[in-house]
């Protein structure tokens, strides 16, 4: 069988006349280039890599800039994987030209350049809008967990250190009373630890004791009930260790257009955080407004109202609430009908509810409770409800702007379902398509930094990918 054949090691072969030549028309790599080279970069505030202890000059951020945003885009990440990809790569070879900065100038410049890299992200947004790639007033929020540089045995919660606590205090009686007793111990066997060996677990036991009594401290004076040691901005979620990161996501292209990183394992607090930041992004005014679509973990009555009162439009899924047993999804209180009129709620076999109290509930919103008006009588009342006594309801007080959004929903169904469409994409690009699904860095600050830089090459393939990299070497002229 004949197969192609391969080249001789040994023979000499006539290589393109200049380095040029190995990069295609359409490779992205020349969009970086002629876009970096665009930015004033001393507005964005990048600084310049501090020069080596020889003397020697110190590199131009803008290649610099290059060497990271091409590395995050190519899944190229820490500083020696870098620096080793600067001497063979091609590609990179060509976009710095021949240069070749070491892994700990790489690696400062990331650090030195925090704030910096967030403005990187608002100014490609603003190329973005300029290209007409984000002319949609509509975004999708959501949040996914991203691992944090944390070991999983390197959390600590209150109620843990109390418990290891007390069971070194335990050990330290026991090696105390072993210590008084050795005498004995050692003349009626040999396998008695000797009293150097004791005295020195004793030792490891009060260290360990003064190490967990500084992180209780801590974790008090934190005021939250957990402590990471090595990355002290993140927090323990379902998947593990790890940091809450938030996008917005534009309707029209997928592009990200603002994005937060947070301690907080849930995403009910970030609603409004987020649509106001998108809104602010996208340069809405007075005269208009941005609609929000966000799943049931942003269900906040407190976030919704703060969106409506800042012309902020919400379609936030309703978590399911049911009052009966096996989650019987036809008695759960999105069944119930309010009525405004009587003041009371109607049942989905005709019961009445009526109101019998005013209250507030457990976050200090007022509230009203309604109860059903004949639970003896009732056929259904063992599906409805596990109370003895009869079904309750309760209804917040501006629960009539949660009844507008629900009909909004009803009547813009197709803007509910598109939101997996839309903010799921970039997740699944990041995470799968780049392994972008960790960070690198410690602290709130840096994975901000580090988060942008993911955000802004994202939004870079995302726009490559639509309109093609000569179409968007044209745009920046």
């Amino acid at each position: 069988m004949v197969y192609i054949k391969r080249h001789k090691r040994d023979q000499l072969v006539m290589f393109p006349a200049c380095m040029d030549d190995y990069v295609t028309e359409d490779n992205i790599v020349r969009f970086i280039d002629e876009y970096i080279d665009s930015l004033d970069l001393k507005e964005l505030e990048f600084k310049r890599p501090k020069p080596d202890n020889l003397g020697a000059p110190s590199y131009d951020p803008a290649d610099m800039l290059k060497l990271y945003i091409y590395g995050y885009l190519n899944n190229i990440r820490s500083s020696r994987t870098l620096e080793r990809e600067t001497h063979r790569n091609v590609e990179l070879m060509w976009l710095l030209s021949g240069l070749t900065p070491d892994f700990k100038t790489i690696a400062d410049f990331r650090k030195d350049n925090l704030k910096a890299f967030q403005n990187l992200f608002n100014k490609f947004l603003d190329f973005c809008q300029k290209t007409n790639l984000l002319a949609n007033k509509f975004v999708a929020i959501d949040g996914s967990h991203f691992k944090a540089v944390n070991a999983p045995d390197k959390y600590y919660t209150k109620n843990k250190v109390e418990k290891r606590l007390k069971e070194l205090e335990k050990l330290t009686n026991e090696y105390i009373k072993e210590l008084d007793e050795i005498d004995e111990l050692e003349n009626k066997t040999t396998n008695t630890p000797t009293k150097e060996e004791l005295t020195r677990q004793l030792e490891d036991l009060k260290r360990e004791e003064l190490k967990l009594s500084k992180i209780k401290e801590d974790i008090e004076l934190s005021g939250k009930d957990q402590l990471c040691t090595t990355d002290r901005d993140c927090c323990v979620m379902k998947k593990g260790v790890g940091l809450n990161v938030q996008i917005a996501v534009d309707d029209e292209h997928k592009l990200i257009v603002t994005y937060d990183v947070t301690d907080d394992p849930t995403d009910y607090n970030q609603l409004f955080n987020m649509a106001t930041k998108a809104a602010e992004a996208l340069n809405i005014d007075e005269n208009e407004k941005l609609e929000v679509v966000a799943d049931k973990g942003y269900y906040n009555h407190a976030k919704i109202k703060e969106c409506i009162d800042n012309q902020i439009v919400p379609y936030v899924c309703e978590p399911l609430k049911t009052g009966g047993r096996g989650n019987d999804k036809n008695f759960s209180k999105s069944k119930f009908s309010y009525d405004k009129e009587n003041d009371c709620y109607v049942c989905p076999v005709g019961s009445k509810l009526e109101l019998f109290e005013e209250k507030k509930d457990k976050r200090g919103a007022k509230c009203k409770s309604y109860i059903c008006t004949n639970p003896e009588t009732c056929p259904v009342k063992g599906k409805c409800t596990t109370s003895k006594t009869a079904r309750t309801i309760t209804r917040w007080e501006h629960e009539d702007l949660l009844d507008d959004m629900k009909e909004k929903m009803r009547k813009n169904k197709e803007k509910v379902k598109k939101r997996k469409s839309i903010v799921e994409h970039p997740f699944g690009t990041i995470k799968r398509a780049m392994n972008h699904g960790y960070f690198l860095m410690k602290g709130k600050a840096k994975t901000m930094a580090e988060f942008a830089i993911i955000s802004t090459v994202y939004n870079m393939k995302r726009a490559n990918n639509i309109i093609g990299t000569e179409k968007l070497i044209t745009a920046i002229g």
